[in-house]
């Protein structure tokens, strides 16, 4: 997990939050995301996630639901994603929470809806190594 406290997206998001970035995309890694967001009880944990085609998102965020106060549902650009509302939708109807899901564009408008309804927080951003890439774009790392 690569903490993004340097770049774009850190500074506009201020000193009460902290961003994580990780390519993160199967069961094993969903782990070990798990192990560490466990460490993070007292804080309010955001995970912004999107999934390519053939992956699992069900089984990658049922492991982790529990220690999560909203979950954030990206599309991939230029690549073969699992649309946003099919990832909710099953999320919606195999587990049993109440916790907030919703389906945006971009890590901007996700950024943006954190800021304004929660005081501080850690996200998690993972699913897929082109969702790590066009978020660090976005973060300003210059990618060739």
């Amino acid at each position: 997990m690569q903490n993004l406290n340097n770049g774009n997206l850190s500074s506009y998001m201020g000193k009460n939050f902290e961003i994580w970035l990780d390519g993160g995309h199967n069961l094993e890694a969903s782990n070990v995301i798990k192990n560490v967001i466990e460490k993070w009880k007292k804080e309010n944990v955001f995970l912004v996630m999107g999934m390519m085609i053939g992956k699992d998102p069900y089984s990658f965020i049922k492991k982790l639901i529990k220690n999560l106060s909203a979950i954030f549902l990206l599309p991939i650009p230029d690549h073969q994603y699992i649309r946003p509302y099919e990832i909710k939708n099953s999320i919606k109807r195999n587990i049993s929470s109440k916790i907030s899901i919703e389906c945006l564009l971009d890590i901007k408008e996700v950024l943006k809806i954190i800021k304004e309804n929660y005081p501080s927080g850690k996200l998690v951003i993972c699913g897929s190594l082109y969702l790590a890439g066009e978020v660090l774009k976005h973060d300003g790392f210059k990618i060739n």
